[in-house]
């Protein structure tokens, strides 16, 4: 059978399709900007059958690695995920409750060693377990996305401890910053979606308490989550055309329901709170706008309406909240 027969026939597999035709394929990956998404079991067998063309001479490495490069994985829902993940989340909880619960009975600098070396042990073992996962060619394992959320929680419960440690008279929002920042680089750094989402959620809640610390009225909360909507769906549509597509879907989900709670909210009365645009709004806004553009020119036609359904949204409901707070200035 010829390399082009066999190519076909993986490109099909690829789709679940086991006699469609290749350009479905294409179609696919121009979606996902390059890159199919399909199940790992999809995944094993096509490195199986990289690894049979490499031995029968029929490709080189290099040709292998680029095939395989056009493919990530995915795993549907599944109850063992919810199960672990909710496992993993009370889990971190529940080590930072200890954390805080039992500060006055150990010496700080015991408290910190003993944060510290969970962290790095629950870090260890949940990249024991991906090596090992990777091996058996079972990626997307929710057992390795439990282990890296601990991972991720535990570094909170690092920060905090040293913040105490340390007698630290900051606010407690420039923590959650330094906690999700932490998360983000680790996500990246271990290409986890697990820790991924929960520095979204982290970041979402920092830029929040930032924006609406200054002024605490209804309308300056409106904004800043139409704002940061517009910034994590631009980030959502660069990941899915240029960077990482597997990347995309924690800041695409989040960005639609912060969309529609932003909407919501601008509809609301805001009575007589303080309706000022802060500079961190002010800020978010230009970045996103930023962002918008960016992911606009970089992306393609799916990812260019998506975005743009989030920007009339976001847009909309910030231009609502303002002529609301003038008809009643």
């Amino acid at each position: 059978m010829g390399i082009t027969c066999r190519l076909r026939r993986a490109i099909s597999a690829g789709c679940g399709y086991e006699t469609s035709p290749h350009p479905r394929c294409w179609r696919e990956n121009r979606s996902q900007g390059g890159r199919n998404v399909h199940q790992d079991r999809q995944l094993a067998w096509l490195e199986r059958e990289l690894t049979a063309w490499q031995n029968e001479g029929i490709i080189d490495q290099a040709t292998a690695t680029t095939i395989r490069r056009r493919y990530v994985a995915t795993r549907r829902l599944t109850l063992v995920r919810v199960v672990l993940s909710l496992g993993a989340a009370f889990s971190v909880i529940g080590l930072i409750w200890l954390v805080a619960a039992n500060l006055g009975r150990v010496p700080p600098m015991l408290r910190f060693v003993l944060v510290v070396a969970i962290w790095l042990g629950l870090t260890a073992l949940a990249e024991l377990l991906a090596a090992r996962q990777e091996r058996q060619h079972d990626v997307g394992s929710p057992v390795v996305g439990a282990a890296r959320l601990l991972a991720a929680g535990a570094f909170g419960a690092v920060v905090f401890q040293a913040a105490e440690s340390l007698r630290f008279t900051g606010s407690g929002t420039f923590l959650v910053g330094i906690w999700a920042l932490g998360v983000l680089l680790y996500a990246y750094a271990v290409g986890g979606t697990a820790p991924l989402a929960l520095g979204v959620g982290l970041a979402t809640v920092w830029y929040l308490f930032e924006a609406t610390g200054v002024k605490d009225s209804l309308f300056v909360f409106a904004t800043a989550v139409l704002v940061i909507a517009l910034g994590w769906a631009s980030l959502a549509a660069l990941h899915a055309s240029r960077w990482r597509p597997g990347f995309a879907w924690p800041w695409r989900y989040v960005s639609v329901g912060l969309a529609l709670l932003g909407l919501f909210l601008s509809a609301l009365p805001f009575g007589q709170g303080a309706r000022g645009w802060s500079a961190w709004l002010v800020a978010g806004l230009l970045v996103a706008t930023g962002l918008a553009v960016a992911a606009a020119v970089l992306g393609t036609r799916e990812v260019r309406i998506e975005l743009a359904l989030v920007a009339i949204t976001a847009f909309a409901g910030i231009g609502l909240a303002a002529w609301e707070g003038g008809e009643r200035l």
